[in-house]
């Protein structure tokens, strides 16, 4: 969605329906040409106008009576069931309930389960014992165990390296299970949240 439209309408009761729905309809098609993605909501008081007669892929969301026992102040939307209108008292000393309208779209947040995932941590100290590790470390038994007849496997001495490094990190790390959310940014550790 790209930009969010909304156009106040209102059509006194004596005003040509025909004429007054024709430059509603020249309104909404220029915002439609101008934004074909945008969502675009139409409300305000009809006065037994029906933009629907003019723009057929309009959905109207009031499903009560506005004023006495007719619908009058109307909202239509081009993406049907976006909201949902509810009946409330009248505003001040006017005639007409007021219409509140409250979006059927749900976050990703809400809609979706924080998922779980696995990662490392390094304590405090742990940077420190992996140095010792890897300075007391005698890397020549890597290269001797992967050399045969004078020839030094260069696979196997990568992979046995890589191996040994791997092993220690675990050992000087701590694994733990965290929770993450459909919105939550990789970018947000635990450093700028602290900041706040």
């Amino acid at each position: 969605m790209s930009t969010v439209t909304l156009v106040a309408v209102y059509i006194p009761p004596e005003a040509d329906k025909k004429e007054a729905l024709s430059q509603l309809h020249s309104i909404v098609s220029e915002q439609q040409a101008a934004h074909p993605d945008g969502f675009l909501l139409v409300g305000g008081d009809f006065n037994h106008a029906n933009l629907k007669s003019v723009a057929p892929r309009f959905y109207q969301h009031v499903g009560f009576a506005t004023r006495n026992d007719s619908k009058l102040d109307l909202v239509y939307s081009n993406i049907r069931g976006a909201y949902r209108a509810y009946c409330r008292p009248p505003i001040g000393t006017s005639d007409h309930k007021t219409v509140m309208m409250l979006p059927v779209y749900r976050p990703r947040l809400v809609r979706s389960k924080p998922a779980t995932k696995t990662i490392r941590t390094w304590p405090e100290g742990a940077t420190s014992a992996l140095q010792d590790c890897l300075e007391t470390t005698d890397w020549n038994m890597f290269r001797e165990a992967a050399t045969q007849d004078q020839h030094t496997c260069v696979e196997e001495y990568s992979a046995s390296v890589t191996g040994y490094i791997e092993k220690i990190i675990e050992d000087v790390t701590v694994e733990k299970t965290i929770a993450t959310h459909a919105n939550q940014k990789p970018w947000m550790t635990a450093e700028p949240c602290a900041m706040g």
